[in-house]
């Protein structure tokens, strides 16, 4: 469900003139299309704090995916290294036996 909180002055503005005009009787049955039409675009619209939670959830799994990678990197790298360093870098290996 969308948070709204971010639209909550317009939000209440709306609802006021909405009340006032529905009051007077000076909707014709077009206006209320109209009214209608805007309330239904209102309710499928995110909100600033929507937006911003999807964002920061999206931040999170990037970190998360980084430094999952980032740890199968480094540990690949040292697994090449210890294998370098006992194979090829070990002392009867350079001297040919």
């Amino acid at each position: 469900m969308p948070d709204y909180a971010s639209l909550s002055t317009q939000i209440e503005a709306a609802k006021s003139e909405l009340t006032s005009l529905f009051a007077s009787g000076q909707l014709t049955a077009q206006d209320m299309v109209f009214v209608a039409s805007t309330l239904d675009k209102l309710g499928t619209m995110l909100g600033v704090n929507d937006i911003v939670a999807a964002t920061a959830a999206k931040i999170v799994e990037l970190e998360n995916a980084k430094n999952s990678h980032l740890s199968t990197l480094l540990t690949t790298k040292n697994e090449y290294v210890d294998t370098i360093n006992s194979t090829y870098l070990h002392p009867l290996f350079l001297i040919g036996v």
